[in-house]
């Protein structure tokens, strides 16, 4: 407050130095009232005083301020008498004309009413010592000075002008008296002149209508988002990736791509034409709005205006929608082009010759491959897919030696044995289509055998390996270590062979086509593939080999542990795996079904349909086998004890042992016990089967069943018969909907029918 204070001393002081210095003056040049001093008040909108033309850079003298809007103003008028009292301050009136020199028919134009400020009006007050007392000295001609008593009055005015292309001037009348309304028609109004640029005033108005500029600035925000995303969409839009679309993509990637690519492709004219057309509608628009609000205001908001609505929202889309953004605002992009062409076209050559035109990007085996494995990151793509991928990738920088088989992983045949029993035996034991063939040792390879070229030898005739090699004469590869799996690849493409002996990388394989040489290995087509696909490829003879290895790994960890024993040898003392295999034949389980749905009450259509007896039989455990070779009795049922199963033999022997004096009767195929733990004969409906077991009398067998040495038998239990009784139930239960549905529709049908007949 007392900042403010001594602002407004200072100005007052320095406007009474202006009237002073205006009365010690050519005192006849004053008219008085005299305006001193204009100013819009504090609070209103911002005018300028003496702006000067842009375009015809001419000064305007005098206030710019907007027409047909009413401004409020501070007029500070200096009147020839000595006021004492606030009250006899008297009223002042003001109209503006075109007339720089008269203030002629005032009755035509709008006159306004000055209202004095007390607080700033400079009243002679002697009561309060407020004196402000200045005396002008008039010079005439050879006459004596005169002394003048005036008083600075500040009032405000609401004054609205209309347009005009002509300068307003100030016209002032005052009279120390109130006038009435009759009176106000006799005002007599002082010219202030045409050198008080504080008493002119020039009018401007808007070129569109307001609700025009607010749709022309809309247009603007929406050009400048426009030319701010696509900067960020289109330019980040590499032509690689646009040719991949082309070719790859879906088919609105294929037709946004297409559409897109000739504008994408000269890179710096189009970055030119959208950063010319983005700074272009930027500016405007800032000019636009700064002509409607403040300074700081339309800073402001400017700012945020073109920083939320034309640069975040827009890029933040354009990141993610570039491409089809890109492509149906191209029309718009193209006629930019034209539009700024003379500015955009010189900037774009001058970008090119500097820094070269653009160069679409390429991806190295790395780059690809990281690629890959953020795609497989992501789901993308599967496993398999990626582990194919990277294969092919890696591929060309594989050698030989990493993907081929040591000799002493190798099964291969010596030239000198016989195709006997043996020979054919261990061959098909192996498993392999490809065998090589050496002589004297391991290493010094002479040639291989197809399994196919022994199709016709007879193992009884004994035809010697030699007379095989020599008549077929295979061709074989010869590769070394360090040879490229590339260039191996494409020699076992071409058909000539498809296994190939490695050798060292000190030999000499051209000079030396006939020495038999010491190799290293062997390498097929299928370890090329296999390393190509990143996963092994197996057939019937390799899962067989795997199941043998396994076989002997578990007894090696057994009894033999402690013992040297080659694989090749001991896999003759192991016997084939049974593991899987049923314990009863097709027929016999065949024969049992067709025996218990015919001949066994609990197993008839009654109670379980076919296609449920067939799933159970079916169960694995409900097949059971039985042995009896510690020498302790082996029960698959105790007298007296209480058992819930129902028993059918299927092999072996067992003794049935009835009475108290254990009466023994053989029990042969097929014949079956416990049928009351299933089902009474009291219960005559399947529903009644099924119900609570809580008052149901446990079965307790009258005899004991033994098995004698070796025994497969079926067993199934109450639960898993009720529950395939259960199944049954519910499966005619819908089949009986189903066919009510069927005839009711058939009976509207024949209706329908009869009444369109």
């Amino acid at each position: 407050m007392l900042f403010k204070s001594i602002k407004i001393n200072l100005s007052i002081f320095i406007l009474l130095n202006v009237v002073y210095q205006a009365k010690s003056a050519n005192f006849n040049q004053i008219a008085y009232p005299k305006l001193i001093y204009s100013t819009p008040k504090i609070g209103s909108n911002s005018y300028t005083l003496n702006e000067l033309d842009s375009l015809s850079n001419e000064l305007k003298k005098g206030w710019v301020l907007k027409a047909d809007k009413e401004v409020k103003y501070l007029f500070y008028v200096l009147v020839e008498i000595k006021i004492t009292k606030f009250n006899d301050v008297g009223e002042a009136y003001v109209f503006f004309t075109n007339n720089p020199t008269s203030c002629t028919n005032s009755e035509q134009h709008e006159i306004f009413k000055i209202k004095f400020i007390r607080e700033r009006s400079k009243i002679h007050d002697l009561e309060f010592d407020k004196i402000r007392r200045r005396k002008a000295r008039q010079q005439g001609n050879n006459e004596p000075t005169n002394e003048i008593e005036t008083t600075l009055l500040v009032g405000e005015a609401d004054i609205k002008l209309s347009h005009s292309s002509d300068k307003y001037f100030t016209c002032l009348s005052y009279a120390k008296n109130n006038y009435t309304e009759i009176h106000k028609t006799e005002l007599k109004f002082s010219h202030q002149g045409i050198n008080n640029i504080h008493g002119q005033f020039i009018t401007i108005k808007d070129l569109l209508p307001i609700y025009l500029v607010v749709i022309f600035y809309l247009i603007l925000l929406f050009f400048s988002a426009l030319f701010s995303g696509l900067n960020l969409g289109l330019m980040s839009l590499d032509l690689t990736e646009l040719n991949i679309l082309k070719k790859i993509g879906t088919r609105k990637e294929k037709k946004y791509a297409t559409k897109i690519f000739p504008l994408r492709e000269r890179g710096n004219l189009l970055l030119c034409t959208i950063l010319i057309g983005n700074v272009l509608v930027n500016s405007t628009s800032t000019l636009i709005l700064g002509n409607y609000l403040e300074g700081l205001f339309a800073a402001i908001g400017s700012t945020m205006l073109i920083v939320i609505f034309g640069e975040i929202i827009p890029q933040a889309i354009c990141s993610r929608h570039g491409l089809a953004v890109g492509t149906y605002t191209r029309f718009i992009t193209h006629s930019m082009v034209y539009i700024t062409f003379i500015a955009s076209y010189p900037l774009s050559k001058i970008l090119d010759f500097f820094l070269g035109k653009e160069i679409a990007s390429t991806y190295n085996r790395d780059l690809v491959r990281e690629l890959m494995k953020q795609a497989k990151d992501g789901k993308g793509i599967e496993e398999t897919e990626f582990k194919i991928l990277t294969g092919a990738l890696d591929f060309k920088d594989k050698v030989v030696k990493d993907i081929m088989v040591p000799l002493n992983d190798v099964f291969s045949l010596d030239i000198n044995s016989i195709l006997d029993f043996e020979t054919f035996k261990l061959i098909l034991h192996q498993g392999y289509s490809r065998i090589p063939v050496y002589e004297g040792s391991k290493e010094y390879l002479v040639g291989m055998i197809l399994i196919q070229d022994l199709l016709l030898n007879d193992p009884a005739d004994k035809v010697p390996l030699r007379a095989v090699i020599e008549y077929y004469k295979h061709r074989v590869l010869k590769c070394k270590l360090e040879d490229k799996l590339t260039f191996m690849f494409d020699k076992f493409r071409k058909g000539d062979s498809h296994m190939a002996f490695v050798y060292s990388n000190d030999v000499d394989l051209d000079s030396q086509d006939n020495v038999v040489l010491e190799s290293v290995g062997i390498c097929t087509f299928e370890n090329i593939i296999e390393e190509l696909v990143q996963s092994d490829i197996k057939d019937e003879a390799d899962t067989k080999r795997e199941r043998r290895k396994k076989k002997t790994r578990e007894l090696l960890k057994g009894k033999l542990a402690n013992c040297t024993v080659s694989n090749e040898n001991l896999n003759i003392f192991i016997e084939e795996d049974h593991s899987n295999k049923p314990l009863i034949s097709p027929q016999i389980k065949k024969a049992l079904f067709f025996f218990l749905s015919s001949s066994v009450r609990p197993f008839t259509k009654q109670f379980i349909s076919p296609k449920l007896l067939e799933a159970l039989l079916a169960k694995p455990d409900n097949m059971i086998e039985k042995r009896n070779l510690s020498g302790n009795d082996e029960y698959l049922y105790e007298f007296g004890v209480e058992s819930d199963y129902f028993i059918t033999i299927l092999d072996g022997n067992a003794t049935l042992q009835v009475g108290s004096e254990g009466y023994q009767i053989n029990a042969g195929l097929f014949s079956y016990y416990g049928i009351d733990a299933l089902i009474n004969d009291d219960e005559k409906d399947p529903l009644e089967c099924i119900g609570n077991d809580i008052n149901r009398k446990p079965y307790k067998p009258e005899f004991s069943l033994k098995v004698d040495n070796h025994c497969v038998c079926l067993r199934i239990s109450r639960k898993d018969w009720k529950d395939a009784v259960k199944k049954t139930i519910m499966e005619q239960m819908i089949q009986s909907n189903q066919g009510e549905t069927t005839e009711s529709k058939k009976t509207d049908m024949n209706e329908s029918f009869k009444e369109n007949v």
